[in-house]
């Protein structure tokens, strides 16, 4: 399993690639790079998912924290 940011992903791809390996338009993964919106991109068994970090229900967690601790997972998953 691997996990990039999305501007990662499309800076090694396209947002057009992107979109296609995510099932969404390109003017989706377009805006949600002008939003700057936290989006991660999983790879896992040759398929693709994406996921978005952000704190819901008026709470406020230590999302650098949790940012180190999904590269740690995603480093630890490359050995």
């Amino acid at each position: 399993m691997t996990i990039s940011t999305l501007e990662q992903m499309v800076e090694q791809h396209s947002q057009e690639v992107v979109a296609g390996l995510l099932g969404t338009s390109q003017a989706a993964i377009s805006l949600s790079l002008k939003k700057k919106r936290d989006i991660y991109v999983v790879r896992s068994r040759g398929s693709y998912s994406a996921f978005e970090l952000r704190p819901v229900f008026n709470t406020n967690p230590d999302l650098t924290k949790v940012k180190k601790h999904i590269r740690g997972i995603t480093n630890a998953n490359d050995r």
